[in-house]
């Protein structure tokens, strides 16, 4: 071809990529858009006391996920004053819990969003999905735009990343506690736990019996520094030990400044188990 037609072929072939590059673009912003607009919809339901079993939304088995993911979010407010076996209300509880959990990039504590309903609210309904969709983006830059979508999907909808199968847990905990009334709860208090052990013969980590402890900084100015804790043997908020290491022999497989080792006893309910493997030996399987 000669120069002109050369040039003309190639404005249209950039032209050409282009126009598809704002299609793809266009095509990933509608199913990213339909995607919260089903969120939304599923969540606004969850919010006015729609039945989790009459769900329209994500109906389907391979939904499951989904479903519980929105209807523990919409938990958050139903439940939002009533009373939680740690705390003096579920909101307060939520607010311990992520105080050390921050938003991503931000340092801001999640526990800041959680001020009252209102702002709880809005954080679920906008910021939360915008968040989901930026670190989509970011996370699928290498890989192109058009895994955009199912990357904000999974984020958005059934995210597995350890803080929100933390924050599951303790929705499904607490529900449970509001529902039951069980006294077992009252058991998550550790000085609660601590007593009730020793009282039934086991043996646990042992506390100081004095009323109060005081503790001061060896180099700051006269009463700055210094602090008091009142023993939970008193009514007080604090247990207090002294600091356990491990013994010789499991010391010796770890290094020098390993914390203190432990292992947690966990249960489930069987109804997560499949019914032909339940009463069944697992470690046959």
């Amino acid at each position: 071809l000669p120069p002109p037609a050369r040039v003309r072929c190639c404005c249209l072939n950039d032209s050409f990529w282009r126009i598809l590059a704002m299609w793809a673009l266009l095509s990933e912003a509608v199913h990213a858009g339909r995607i919260y607009l089903s969120f939304l919809l599923c969540f606004h339901y969850f919010l006015i006391g729609g039945s989790y079993l009459h769900c329209p939304f994500f109906s389907s088995r391979s939904r499951t996920s989904v479903r519980i993911h929105i209807y523990s979010l919409a938990l958050i407010l139903r439940l939002w004053n009533t009373p939680h076996y740690r705390s003096s209300t579920q909101s307060q509880d939520l607010r311990n819990n992520l105080r050390n959990v921050a938003i991503p990039t931000t340092g801001v504590p999640l526990s800041t969003v959680l001020y009252n309903r209102v702002t709880t609210y809005f954080f679920i309904v906008f910021v939360y999905p915008l968040i989901q969709f930026i670190i989509s983006i970011l996370s699928t830059a290498k890989q192109g735009l058009h895994k955009v979508s199912n990357e904000f999907s999974h984020r958005l909808l059934s995210p597995t990343d350890w803080c929100h199968l933390w924050q599951l847990n303790c929705r499904l905990s607490s529900l449970h506690a509001h529902k039951t009334r069980d006294a077992q709860y009252n058991l998550e208090n550790k000085w609660t736990f601590l007593v009730a052990a020793k009282e039934h013969g086991f043996s646990v980590s042992p506390w100081l019996d004095v009323n109060e402890l005081v503790l001061k900084h060896k180099n700051e100015e006269g009463g700055l520094g210094v602090y008091f804790f009142k023993n939970a043997t008193i009514d007080g908020d604090w247990i207090i030990q002294s600091r356990l290491y491990n013994s010789t022999k499991v010391a010796a497989l770890l290094p020098d400044t390993a914390p203190l080792s432990s292992f947690r006893v966990v249960t489930a309910s069987k109804r997560s188990i499949p019914v032909h493997l339940r009463g069944v030996s697992m470690t046959n399987h």
